[in-house]
């Protein structure tokens, strides 16, 4: 079986900074704790710097309040998350040398693991692993082929059965409780403290349509509680839909269509073609010597000591 692996490159990175540590130590890292999965070919997928196209295009302000939180930083902070920022554009030049990168303008990381789970979806020779702690990428594992390797505390990997008890949520339930509730860290607006479990009391994906949703928490906003808590007698609690919405269905049209995966549609004939070559990348055994010799070179200034060539696996197993 070949096997796949997505990396959600700046999370990854970025926790590695806000725990004090150097960001070089998550390719040592994933090595060591991939290593009992078995070989695969490993993609780092990058953010563009813009971010998303498709949804800056829908919604100018989609994450726009990332910006304030460096505005909070302290001189310090600042000077840190800047080295942060420089150190992870400049690996993005050397994962491009292994073939290992996946990077295109107006793209961000979930757009990658979007569109290469939907292309190997229910594949009995292809596995997907997914390497993240955004319950975004949950979305993703529409197929038992699909799972994810939860970077968090445990560094445990889940099947599509499994992936409730870290994020509380099967993959099914998960955009639309995001549409609902809304993302506050990416600037997308939803109900206040209409979470998992109050979207969970309230909707059945799997039984209702989108009308009976619609009224189902339409219910919810008029009484400002859930039907557990008003089976309950636990109390209401003060809830309202954005002011940015002049109806339910409204936000819900919105934020489905900003939030929801990638699709074949979405792309241009050059995006396919770009995302084709560089999915398809992979050094020539007989080139190997030049381009880790290449990358020998910074090494010792980015890198910790490990076998290079074995790590990057430049070449897709047909099996373990």
């Amino acid at each position: 079986m070949k096997r796949i692996y997505v990396i959600d490159t700046k999370l990854l990175m970025y926790m590695e900074h806000h725990r004090g540590n150097d960001t070089h130590n998550i390719f040592s890292d994933l090595a060591l704790y991939l290593a009992p999965i078995g070989k695969g070919k490993m993609y780092y997928a990058y953010d563009a710097p813009e971010g998303s196209k498709r949804r800056k295009d829908m919604f100018p302000d989609y994450k726009a309040n990332r910006s304030d939180r460096e505005k909070k930083m302290s001189k310090v902070e600042l000077r840190q998350f800047k080295a942060f920022k420089q150190e992870y554009i400049g690996y993005k030049s050397i994962l491009a040398k292994f073939g290992n990168l996946l990077y295109l303008q107006g793209w961000e990381a979930d757009d990658f693991a979007n569109f290469i789970c939907q292309r190997f979806a229910g594949k009995k020779d292809v596995e997907v692993i997914m390497v993240s702690s955004d319950r975004d990428w949950s979305m993703n594992m529409t197929a038992p082929n699909i799972k994810l390797f939860h970077w968090g505390r445990k560094l445990l990997l889940y099947t599509q059965e499994q992936v409730k008890d870290v994020f509380g949520l099967y993959t099914n339930e998960a955009l639309e409780a995001q549409v609902f509730a809304g993302i506050s860290k990416e600037n997308v607006v939803g109900i206040k403290n209409f979470g998992p479990s109050r979207f969970l009391e309230t909707v059945d994906v799997n039984t209702m349509s989108k009308v009976q949703k619609l009224h189902a928490v339409q219910q919810v906003l008029d009484l400002r509680a859930t039907p557990a808590q008003i089976k309950n007698g636990t109390g209401k609690w003060g809830t309202k839909l954005p002011e940015k919405f002049a109806s339910l269905e409204e936000m819900y049209d919105f934020n489905y269509e900003l939030l929801r995966p990638v699709t074949m549609n979405d792309l241009t004939h050059q995006e396919v073609q770009e995302f084709t070559r560089q999915f398809s990348l992979a050094a020539p055994t007989s080139s190997l010597h030049g381009v880790v010799g290449a990358f020998a070179g910074l090494n010792q200034v980015y890198m910790p000591s490990f076998d290079v060539i074995n790590f990057f696996n430049l070449a897709l197993p047909t099996s373990d």
